[in-house]
């Protein structure tokens, strides 16, 4: 979900205005899913600054990747997927058919909008 689109407008209205329904299953696999990325993940503060997409909004997954000192960056993206191979901040990105080749490599990947 895109910030600012019509879905975006509408999540944010219901939550301001307390019309979010949520239920003990939904809530139950929400901490699920919680979990496990607490499980498979790692937290890390980027510190550097990037100004590489031609959507200033994907920057965020370039510079949590230079944090990460991600190896290679898998993403469905089509703003991330434009960038040159070895863009200016240093990293390789690897489309969907490369990264089960590179993580099984051993690679560390951060990854969005990957099907």
């Amino acid at each position: 979900m895109s910030r600012g689109s019509v879905p975006d407008r509408a999540v944010r209205h219901a939550f301001a205005s307390n019309r979010v329904a949520v239920s003990e299953a939904t809530m139950a696999e929400l901490l699920d899913v919680l979990a496990l990325l607490d499980a498979l993940g790692a937290f890390f503060v980027p510190t550097e600054a990037v100004a590489e997409c031609r959507d200033a909004k994907d920057d965020k997954y370039l510079e949590l990747a230079l944090a990460a000192r991600a190896e290679v960056i898998v993403s469905g993206d089509d703003d991330l997927l434009v960038l040159h191979p070895c863009c200016a901040a240093g990293l390789t990105r690897a489309v969907q058919r490369q990264a089960t080749q590179a993580i099984t490599a051993g690679a560390r990947a951060v990854g969005r909008g990957a099907a």
